[in-house]
């Protein structure tokens, strides 16, 4: 069999961090059936290799995707797997035509695997791991709103629009290179994703037993806190800690008429799609059951959940505060003064941690405004403009008087 590589595009949510670390930790046993499994460093696959192709634009992402396709080249193996999420995120047919143009020199068979997940039950994952207190693509996908369904934006219907965003893929792989599932327990093989990517790729022997799902959902509230603290808190291990305090709860989910409508633009791609790849023998391509979603939403606050997620904010400033006073304003405004003249930007710092911690004090207010002040003027008299101007009126003070006649 000509060399191979299996191209594992995601999607988000599909299992695929299950099935990265799989092939991670079974990297020995890969390398002894004639397989490489390439990732980034310290990664599991190739996501920090391909960098935040969310926010990339077109050029910078094709160049990107030009370099990741020479470092799985780099790869010797007669077979390479190379996974990363990040690849479902290029929809722009110029980087996805770069990519192919540099791996197809090495690879002579490419397979490009994508599991699909139907549109609102993806979208309502996905925004729910937005709210996580490291910030990731997801919410730059789908914002942070409050409400279990994101709110629409382009960039994020680019990525649902399965017909235009695949089809992509296949217009420069072509379609016979392209191995596409449906997301769903039921059609998976053992109901589990990494049984079913490995009877992709002819590995259906190894045991998957044990293996731990990833990635698992999140409740309403620590969802709910958890978009609302990104608009506010920019600390992430402080996002993190209420989070953590937050007990397990429902899942938020929204109603199932808005589930319907917000699935509504794409069905007529997904028929079209499977029409295309005959993915499945149903027709609409995914199932019609919103069974799982409650007739009213569950994503608004009631008095228990408030209560919850205000009691996780009041732990976390009452464990701020206790750790604040073994540092208190004091000693900031101390060490500002022991610093102004040998360090001032490390004293303004102090002095600004000090009027974090006694915000009514006009006396630290007072020294911070002089201390920048201070600092201003000393950029202005470093800044050679400025010096040169002074240095003239200097020059012209210097100047003798003529005597009055």
């Amino acid at each position: 069999m000509p060399r191979t590589l299996y191209l594992h595009i995601g999607s988000h949510k599909t299992g695929s961090t299950s099935i990265q670390r799989f092939l991670a930790q079974n990297r020995a046993t890969l390398t002894e059936r004639g397989i490489s499994y390439p990732t980034g460093a310290n990664d599991v696959n190739l996501n920090g290799a391909l960098g935040a192709a969310a926010t990339t634009d077109g050029n910078a992402l094709a160049q990107r995707a030009e370099q990741v396709a020479r470092l799985i080249a780099q790869h010797g193996a007669d077979h390479v797997i190379a996974s990363s999420e990040g690849f479902s995120y290029l929809i722009d047919r110029p980087a996805i035509q770069a990519f192919h143009d540099a791996l197809t020199p090495t690879f002579p068979t490419i397979k490009v695997i994508s599991y699909l997940w139907r549109q609102d039950q993806f979208a309502i994952s996905h925004h729910q791991e937005g709210a996580n207190p490291q910030t990731k693509a997801a919410a730059l996908l789908h914002g942070h709103s409050l409400t279990a369904l994101p709110q629409p934006s382009l960039r994020q219907h680019q990525y649902l629009d399965y017909e235009t965003r695949i089809g992509l893929w296949a217009d420069v792989f072509g379609d016979a290179a392209m191995i596409l599932r449906v997301y769903d327990r039921a059609t998976l093989k053992n109901g589990d994703s990494i049984a079913d990517f490995l009877d992709i790729i002819g590995l259906h022997d190894l045991d998957v037993t044990g293996t731990e799902e990833k990635n698992v959902s999140m409740g309403m509230v620590e969802t709910k806190l958890g978009h609302l603290l990104h608009g506010i808190v920019t600390d992430a291990h402080i996002r993190s800690s209420v989070q953590r305090r937050l007990p397990m709860t429902d899942r938020m989910l929204p109603a199932r008429a808005d589930a319907r409508a917000f699935l509504s633009p794409y069905v007529e791609g997904n028929c079209r799609l499977n029409t295309r790849f005959a993915v499945t023998n149903a027709a609409n391509l995914f199932s019609e059951d919103f069974s799982m979603f409650p007739e009213q939403a569950n994503d608004q606050w009631t008095e228990a959940t408030a209560n919850t997620a205000i009691r996780a904010c009041a732990e976390v400033i009452e464990h701020l505060a206790s750790r604040s006073m073994t540092f208190p304003a004091a000693d900031c405004s101390a060490a500002a003064r022991a610093l102004r003249d040998i360090r001032p930007d490390m004293a303004e710092k102090f002095l600004a941690a000090a009027q974090g911690l006694k915000p009514q004090s006009d006396r630290i207010k007072d020294r911070l405004a002089k201390l920048a002040s201070r600092r201003q003027s000393q950029t202005d008299t470093d800044d050679p403009a400025t010096h040169r101007r002074a240095q003239k009126r200097a020059a012209r003070q210097q100047k003798p008087k003529l005597p009055s006649p």
